[in-house]
């Protein structure tokens, strides 16, 4: 390997985290060897799921260099390719000191781990009291053989992302109460599709918009959450983790969504869409629903605003099945 760098598991929040903790001991250098010198260069790979990539003269992006006394060369790389990209720069082996992995436990990364390609960051990070408040567990999930190479994901375990985000501009159009449920979701998906919520008098759009992943049901996989009482893949029965994978509830699930595709309210190229079309989808006002975390939301939300001031999201933040069932 031509050089050692760091596995980015938290994209720029992670890295944020480490420059401003090292800007804030200017005596030891912020960023570099000398913090009154030149500033120091630190190559990195992240994605981004807008439709430009972040600018240069982004003002979140000049005050990390001012505070830190580096320059920041970023690859941006469109969240729609970011896995065969990353796969290609592993390959390569030029990498560069700083890039988001989705996935650190993949065997590519495991092998380079163990010939010492990444830079083990576990004995520094008690010097750092903004990295030390992470909670344990976090550290702890994302390590390599008892090794942290990259700074992970902190986030709530619930409330980020998991239900879905609604067009509330839609919904008081039509004079629609928010979807408590599966079925008053299945009522919203069916009038967004049918009775012109955008009011231009055109049958011109569709109730939800979606992705899927290669392994899972992607940005769908709040109906299974639903059906199943449960937020993820594993619950806990009896005293016992199992596997969602066969329980009824999944089924359940493939059924009210294979219902409302073919009635037509789920966007019939949704196996083929990206991130990015799904959140165009939003944004061009063709589709009101979708699932997408809390932060992005409000990024669509200006972005549509300035065509039309009065567009609003709604984060759901629970649905029912029946009552009383609610997955969080």
């Amino acid at each position: 390997m031509k050089k050692q760098s760091v596995l980015a598991l938290s994209c720029f929040i992670g890295l944020s985290g480490v420059l401003a903790a090292c800007g804030s001991q200017k005596e030891e250098g912020a960023g570099g060897k000398d913090a009154a010198g030149k500033p120091v260069e630190i190559s990195i790979m992240s994605d981004y799921y807008s439709p430009e990539p972040p600018s240069e003269q982004d003002p979140i992006r000049q005050e990390i260099e001012k505070r830190t006394n580096t320059k920041l060369n970023i690859t941006w790389v469109s969240a729609n390719n970011y896995t065969d990209k990353t796969n290609v720069t592993l390959a390569s082996g030029d990498l560069p000191e700083l890039m988001l992995l989705r996935d650190p436990y993949q065997a590519q990364i495991r092998k380079m781990a163990d010939q010492g390609a990444f830079w083990d960051l576990t004995p520094y990070l008690k010097d750092y009291k903004n990295l030390s408040a992470y909670p344990k567990e976090s550290w702890t999930n994302t390590s390599l053989n008892g090794k942290n190479y990259g700074i992970p994901f902190v986030r709530p375990l619930y409330g980020t992302e998991g239900m879905p985000i609604v067009r509330k501009d839609w919904l008081d159009n039509l004079g629609l109460k928010t979807p408590a449920n599966l079925d008053d979701m299945y009522k919203v998906m069916k009038a967004f599709t049918e009775q012109d919520p955008d009011g231009n008098g055109k049958k011109d759009t569709i109730g939800l918009t979606a992705s899927v992943a290669q392994y899972n049901m992607g940005n769908l996989g709040w109906v299974e959450n639903v059906m199943n009482g449960n937020y993820g893949k594993w619950k806990e029965k009896d005293g016992k983790l199992i596997d969602l994978t066969f329980e009824q509830g999944t089924r359940d699930a493939l059924v009210w969504l294979n219902k409302v595709y073919k009635e037509g309210l789920l966007a019939a190229d949704f196996p083929t869409l990206k991130s990015s079309q799904v959140r165009e989808n939003i944004t061009a006002g063709k589709a009101g629903i979708l699932t997408e975390a809390i932060k992005p939301t409000w990024l669509l939300t200006g972005q549509m605003r300035s065509a039309n001031p009065k567009a609003d999201l709604l984060a759901l933040s629970y649905l029912e099945r029946t009552a009383g069932q609610i997955c969080p």
